[in-house]
């Protein structure tokens, strides 16, 4: 599986990876080994890590079936335990994903089945486009995910169940499902004190809570933006009254992006030992960063898109391309043993960098962040340029929505870039790291 580093831009070092179903067994029923391994460091209560063996380098396609080893301290299993724990707050996170899941299918048909009623064929059609080709595409990310990690039986009608259930219906249904089970699994063992299955429960919680985020982060990018950017722009050239269906979907379109990244950062620092949480404010400011550079983009492409929706399409696959390109030549990520599969992964990676850069190599990025935010920023300006100079009358003249929409579109973006700025320098884990290591050694 890939691994996608973390690296701020002012850092050059810090990577971690994508998921973390290539390091671990896929067989639950594996064994946990406890071998007594701890650094000094990690003998202060607060700073203790749980240690497992992660792939060699970056993008390495692990070997599946390997054993998942988790070393704590038999003297200091109760503070190591307090590190494993998952709070009710979680579980009912997870319970309300699955949720939300759900709804959000319920409004992407539903939006369909209205344009179908009302003639518009032409929206009808794109939004079934937006629904179906994401689907695909993660589907096709999953599987690739489950093959790694050897999740597929050798047998011949059991394979195909088993390939059927994880790779369409788990997937794009029930892709929270077995987290929750292993959220409940561990609680429980901790509420009766069997230490051996909260560990072994915890550690499987991460490991697919960390896939599940890796999954909706292209979920996200492929399913929820394109359809945020078709919903905006059907509503400022459609002159008839916005229908609760589209006010619900664009709100909860926007929050799922800025969470969406937001929990994949989280978790994917929850499955490494070399790396510390992030805490509540860091959450906090990571939501308020990704939802202003969200809702930025968004609106900025929304609006030429409800001026020359086919140039905006050109314009999209192109930007997708290169930068799909520039990744595949440039950082060569390892996501399939294939070289087409990697480079079709880097063509998907290409529409996702529309929205949001993700570095997917363990090397200096603060360029690469600079280049790719002062692109994005002259890109939001021209298109705040076209649409101002040939949005329709009807528009232009509720003055009082036009402008501050347009100033809404360009200064959020900014303002994201301010709240991730403060987020590298006083939250970031790296930062409470050091601190935290200047204390012991004074101490």
């Amino acid at each position: 599986m890939i691994q996608i580093p973390s690296t701020p831009p002012p850092s050059n070092k810090e990577s971690y990876s994508a998921g973390t179903s290539n390091t671990i067994s896929s067989n639950s029923n594996d064994i946990i080994e406890t071998p007594t391994e701890l650094s000094s460091l990690q003998q202060c209560k607060h700073l203790m890590q749980q240690q497992y063996h992660l792939p060699p380098q970056l993008g390495a396609v692990a070997a599946p079936n390997h054993k998942w080893r988790m070393d704590i301290d038999p003297m200091d299993s109760a503070s190591g335990l307090t590190q494993c724990t998952i709070s009710y707050m979680e579980i009912c996170s997870t319970a309300l994903s699955i949720i939300m899941r759900a709804a959000t299918v319920c409004i992407n048909v539903k939006l369909a089945v209205d344009y179908q009623r009302q003639g518009r064929q032409d929206y009808f059609i794109w939004t079934v486009v937006c629904i179906v080709a994401p689907m695909i595409t993660t589907m096709l990310i999953h599987a690739n995910m489950c093959y790694q990690d050897g999740k597929f039986s050798n047998c011949g009608c059991g394979q195909i169940f088993q390939t059927v259930f994880l790779v369409i219906v788990s997937s794009f249904f029930f892709r929270y499902w077995k987290s929750f089970v292993y959220a409940i699994k561990c609680k429980k063992a901790q509420l009766v004190g069997d230490k051996q299955s909260q560990l072994k429960n915890y550690k499987l919680n991460i490991r697919e809570e960390s896939d599940v985020a890796f999954i909706r982060l292209f979920e996200c990018f492929l399913e929820a933006a394109p359809q945020k950017i078709l919903l905006i722009s059907i509503v400022l050239s459609y002159s008839d009254k916005m229908t609760n269906a589209q006010v619900i979907a664009i709100a909860s379109y926007f929050g799922s992006m800025a969470w969406c990244l937001s929990v994949y950062h989280r978790y994917a620092r929850y499955s490494q030992s070399d790396k510390y949480n992030i805490s509540a404010n860091g959450v906090v400011l990571q939501l308020c960063w990704h939802f202003c550079i969200s809702v930025s983009r968004t609106l900025c492409i929304s609006f030429v898109a409800s001026v020359f929706p086919l140039w905006t399409l050109i314009a999209c696959f192109g930007h997708a391309l290169v930068f799909g390109l520039a990744t595949f030549i440039m950082d060569r990520p390892k996501f399939s043993r294939s070289s087409l599969c990697n480079f079709l992964f880097c063509l998907v990676l290409g529409i996702v960098y529309i929205f949001t850069y993700i570095s997917v190599r363990d090397a200096p990025t603060r360029y690469k962040y600079l280049l790719y935010y002062v692109f994005c920023s002259m890109e939001n300006v021209i298109c705040i340029a076209i649409f101002t100079m040939n949005a329709s009358a009807d528009l232009v003249s509720v003055a009082y929505l036009f402008y501050p929409l347009c100033a809404v579109a360009l200064s959020f973006y900014y303002i994201g870039i301010v709240f991730m700025f403060i987020y590298y320098l006083y939250f970031h884990p790296r930062i409470t790291a050091r601190k935290s290591k200047r204390i012991i050694n004074n101490n």
